[in-house]
């Protein structure tokens, strides 16, 4: 583990900025669901990096994730540990959320956390998305924790809101896109070209090259 945050240290050293673009880290949470009698869900806690894209004047939804038990949750994930995941929650309903701008330094260290996260288990007590989005807000030396023991990931939120007013992001954040849907509309984009512009040209020669290659791995 030590390993690891000294190798992302020195990434950090070397790391220059190509542009004077904002970025966002969100921290989001939903409610769960209580018939009165028992509850059926706690909630969910997940989080969001957003990145201006100064060229097309637009936001870029880079990633969206939270933490869960892999295949839903199991026995061995209440009493002990299970497999985790991480999975895409730009679906997810934004019922609480807390916003605060980054550096590009910043924005660098959540990419390499999410990727730690990857090899994580899950546990309903001591690992799940609370403690996910805990580690996010762990990054930004100014954000200032909330203590104790939060059972709802919305209370968590609230009173990590409380705790930062003075660095909450209270601007709007306007034409969001995710980052995959742009990549998708840039490629469909270059497809609708005719075949011999450059553009087009270009597209086939990357994905022969790149078959070409799949294939000579797969015969190895």
């Amino acid at each position: 583990m030590l390993k690891k945050f000294f190798i992302l240290a020195m990434l950090f050293l070397s790391w220059n900025p190509e542009s004077n673009a904002r970025q966002w880290l969100v921290f989001f949470a939903k409610d769960g669901f209580f018939d009165g009698v028992l509850r059926q869900s706690f909630g969910h806690a997940y989080v969001g990096l957003i990145k201006e894209d100064t060229a097309s004047k637009q936001n870029l939804l880079l990633a969206c994730w939270g933490f869960y038990p892999k295949g839903g949750l199991q026995t061995s994930g209440i009493v002990g540990y299970m497999n985790g995941s991480i999975k895409n929650d730009w679906n997810s309903k934004r019922e609480h959320s807390f916003i605060v701008e980054i550096s590009e330094f910043e924005l660098i260290a959540c990419l390499h956390l999410k990727k730690l996260w990857e090899h994580k288990a899950y546990s309903l007590r001591a690992n799940n998305c609370l403690h996910f989005l805990r580690n996010f807000g762990q990054i930004i030396s100014r954000i200032k924790l909330p203590e104790g023991r939060y059972l709802l990931p919305s209370s968590y939120l609230n009173a990590l809101r409380n705790n930062n007013r003075d660095i909450e992001y209270k601007g709007r954040i306007n034409n969001i896109l995710p980052k995959a849907y742009v990549v998708k509309m840039k490629k469909a984009k270059m497809y609708s070209k005719p075949k011999d512009h450059p553009l087009r040209k270009k597209a086939w020669f990357d994905f022969v090259t790149k078959k070409n290659k799949k294939e000579t791995l797969t015969k190895i």
